[in-house]
């Protein structure tokens, strides 16, 4: 997956329920872009939040799983903390895609719970990746010190690899 290219960068400035914010759009050839929001401010530590894509949360309002909580919180976060960052993974159904989710829903239609679900439709508990996060954070000129929103030592890892300075991990606030 990674490459020497650099990926394609687009960007401008969107008014979201929060406030402003800088939104970037990054992609390669042959992917989906990624998206990140960004309140950046000079010699503020960088708080960001790494959130996979959920299309079923955020444009159906499913209820089925806690993704819109974490989006509006991730958001909320950007707009109004200074240094806030947040990137949205293009990686549906933790990066199954979105046929195999709806497969999932129907397991839990049925009683299941999500890991039940995903192991009834033979899923590992997820697939996500996170190969494109160095070039990411290098692209969006992040290298630390940062506060990382999440309790994933896997995300953590990604984090590092890309030589971000992380001092500190916290749970994102609901």
């Amino acid at each position: 997956m990674s490459t020497a290219l650099p990926p394609r960068t687009e960007s401008a400035v969107m008014d979201t329920s929060y406030g402003p914010v800088a939104i970037h759009a990054l992609s390669w050839p042959g992917e989906e872009p990624y998206v990140a929001l960004r309140h950046p401010v000079p010699g503020e530590r960088t708080l960001l939040r790494l959130q996979g894509q959920c299309v079923t949360s955020t444009a159906f309002a499913s209820r089925m799983c806690d993704c819109r909580e974490q989006i509006d919180a991730g958001l909320k976060l950007t707009a109004t903390r200074p240094g806030g960052t947040m990137v949205y993974l293009p990686q549906e159904g933790r990066n199954y895609g979105l046929l195999s989710k709806v497969e999932i829903m129907r397991q839990m239609n049925r009683g299941l719970s999500l890991s039940e679900a995903q192991r009834a439709v033979g899923r590992p508990a997820s697939r996500l990746s996170y190969e494109r996060i160095p070039e990411l954070l290098g692209a969006l000129d992040l290298s630390g010190p940062i506060t990382l929103l999440t309790g994933s030592t896997t995300k953590i890892q990604a984090v590092m690899a890309a030589g971000v300075l992380v001092v500190e991990c916290a749970e994102l606030p609901q």
